[in-house]
């Protein structure tokens, strides 16, 4: 360790609370720089990075065309109260409309908030407002955020913990099947799980419902790909039966993309993929490249019509930056490439294939799972099967620790773990992701994989 870095993590410890999650990593990093795909510690250790922001950043660090055009509008106007319009907050506005209209094929508006925990804070009030309910359904495994609502939507409860406030969520099955929570085989269970949230509206026992068209439950909010819960997509047949489920009991279905959206999983929305239309979707992280926190969420025009979402239902001072929409216009524009789909399906084909040959050469890897580019690997112990979070944890900093020589040059690979265990390693690689990078990527995951083995 350089002494410049040295100086660094004692002025950090002195003065920075250590609250946040930037302790863990175990010894702390400290990034000194990022250019397209990788980050570079200030002692010049080099990291292909395929977590990238927590998938904010898809198209890479440094990107030129989002630097220019946050350049070139903080130079016009660098920041405004959110109290005026500005001509790019209109733009992106319609520009996010026009996509959501031809993914559905209904019209709606766009709520802009800053950072995706207010987005999520404000689609449950959006929710109230509408349905008179402040509770929702929500997924086991699923993550919304970590403000106070938030935080009470999410699955976790260590998010909520020490901090005296009830849970507005009742949580249901998440479907993954290859550790069912009902001991089942997706071939024969004709989606038991949902026939399970499907029970709770057939009678006041379930205690969500009075038996005379009274509800407690507003919506079901829903990641129909978890993030931190595991980069899991939901069977399709599933969140149909949701919309189905929604529909019968007068709810809203809420769909969180907010790290799952903007084409992350191939498609702009994760609901394409079921060719279902939810009520509201909540967006942001890679709207922005990861430049700046920009969120917000789509609801069909009848629930975010004035009349129901009226002046003053919301306000943060940076919602609708100046140089926030001028980001979000950059990557519209970028996503708006037709070419871009099928070049994110072909590379997420070619990392599962790498993840596949690791899975049939490692025990300790249970499953491999993929929707587009959102992938992860379930790690368990060998003799059990059972979720190993350990293991998952060491794989995750034994591959950023990694001095794997190529091209000249010793790299490091930055992944995380998560889902509903802990056991999940979990890659969000960038969209335009390079034939030598994957190649890389796999070099350095079988070299850790392999010391593993060796070690066990």
């Amino acid at each position: 360790m350089s002494l410049e870095c040295s100086n660094i993590l004692k002025r950090d410890a002195v003065f920075s609370a250590q609250g946040d999650i930037s302790g863990r990593r175990s010894p702390k990093k400290v990034i000194g720089r990022g250019e397209g795909h990788y980050l570079f510690d200030v002692d010049g250790g080099a990291y292909l990075d395929f977590q990238l922001c927590n998938g904010a950043a898809p198209f890479g660090y440094a990107n030129r065309e989002h630097v220019l055009a946050a350049a070139e509008q903080a130079e016009r106007l660098s920041a405004v109260s959110s109290e005026f319009i500005t001509p790019e907050r209109s733009q992106l506005a319609e520009a996010l409309c026009l996509s959501f209209a031809t993914a559905f094929g209904v019209p709606g508006r766009v709520h802009f908030a800053v950072g995706g925990a207010q987005a999520v804070d404000d689609a449950l009030k959006i929710c109230a407002l509408r349905s008179g309910c402040r509770k929702v359904l929500a997924m086991e495994g699923g993550y919304h955020g970590r403000t106070i609502a938030a935080s009470n939507l999410s699955a976790s409860y260590r998010y909520r913990a020490g901090f005296g406030y009830d849970r507005i969520s009742e949580p249901v099955p998440f479907p993954y099947c290859p550790r069912c929570p009902y001991g089942m085989q997706p071939r024969d269970c004709d989606l038991f799980c949902l026939s399970q949230v499907r029970r709770l509206f057939s009678s006041e026992a379930s205690g969500l419902i009075d038996g005379e068209g009274g509800k407690e439950i507003g919506a079901i909010f829903v990641e129909s790909v978890l993030g931190r819960g595991g980069h899991v997509a939901m069977p399709a047949g599933y969140l149909r039966g949701l919309r189905q489920i929604a529909d019968d009991n007068g709810l809203l279905l809420i769909i969180d993309d907010i790290q799952m959206g903007l084409m992350r999983t191939g498609r702009m929305w994760t609901a394409e993929h079921a060719g279902i239309v939810p009520d509201i979707v909540l967006f942001g992280k890679a709207i922005t490249n990861g430049m700046f926190p920009t969120s917000g969420f789509w609801a069909r025009d009848d629930i975010a019509s004035p009349e129901n979402w009226p002046v003053g239902s919301s306000h943060a001072t940076f919602s609708a930056s100046p140089v926030g929409m001028a980001l979000g216009l950059a990557t519209m524009q970028m996503l708006d490439d037709a070419t871009l789909p099928e070049t994110i399906e072909t590379s997420g084909r070619r990392l599962d294939e790498v993840l596949t040959a690791l899975k049939g050469a490692h025990p300790f890897i249970h499953s491999v799972n993929r929707r587009g580019l959102a992938l992860s690997l379930d790690i368990c112990d060998p003799a059990t099967g059972q979720p190993s979070p350990k293991l998952a944890r060491d794989i995750v900093e034994r591959a950023i620790a990694a001095r794997f020589h190529h091209k000249g040059q010793r790299y490091g690979l930055i992944t995380t773990h998560g889902g509903m265990h802990g056991q999940m390693v979990m890659l969000a690689p960038p969209y335009r992701v390079t034939e030598d990078e994957i190649g890389l990527f796999a070099g350095i995951l079988e070299a850790v994989l392999s010391d593993l083995d060796a070690a066990r």
